[in-house]
């Protein structure tokens, strides 16, 4: 009996094959249709599943199982080896699906470095922080010296610190000596 479900992705050939050598299509299946839905059960428990969203399920299960599998070997050939290991599975899965399996994580500590451009930057950042606090200094310096001239002034009879007062004071002195 052929299954009547659509066929997604990679692996939907080999099921194309089985349904048509006269095979039932769980046969090929990763995943087992009765074991999708005592997982459904659990899941779900009061839930029921529509026969196409099971085999969506089943399809996108089998497309997954394929993907992994084809880029793990293509990692077994790249480290010139014949044989798939479960390093490379686990690889591929830390790196492509952020999935962290327990009992299966590397065991070195990679230590991460971040790129050059984040140093870069960092660097920038602190060059500008630098010169923001050269800046913030220099005009600490200025306004102090602004207010000191002000208070000196002020001890000089200034209470303005404008310097009018003073200018007063010689404006009397020299109309004194003209007269």
């Amino acid at each position: 009996m052929a299954s009547t479900a659509p066929a997604v992705g990679l692996g939907s050939k080999k099921r194309k094959t089985a349904a048509s050598a006269g095979k039932p299509s769980d046969s090929v299946r990763v995943l087992q249709r009765e074991s999708l839905r005592q997982l459904l059960s659990q899941i779900v428990p009061d839930e029921r599943v529509d026969p196409l969203v099971e085999a969506f399920l089943l399809d996108v299960a089998d497309d997954f199982v394929d993907s992994v599998v084809a880029f793990a070997c293509k990692l077994a050939a790249h480290r010139k080896s014949d044989t798939l290991e479960v390093k490379d599975i686990v690889l591929h899965l830390e790196r492509a699906w952020d999935m962290v399996l327990p009992g299966f994580e590397t065991e070195e500590l990679r230590e991460f470095k971040p790129p050059p451009e984040a140093r870069a930057h960092k660097k920038r950042m602190a060059d500008v922080r630098r010169a923001l606090a050269s800046a913030a200094a220099a005009e600490a310096e200025t306004v102090l010296a602004r207010e000191k001239e002000r208070e000196e002034e002020k001890e000089k009879g200034d209470p303005e610190g404008d310097g009018a007062e003073g200018a007063k004071l010689d404006a009397s002195k020299a109309d004194a000596d003209a007269s």
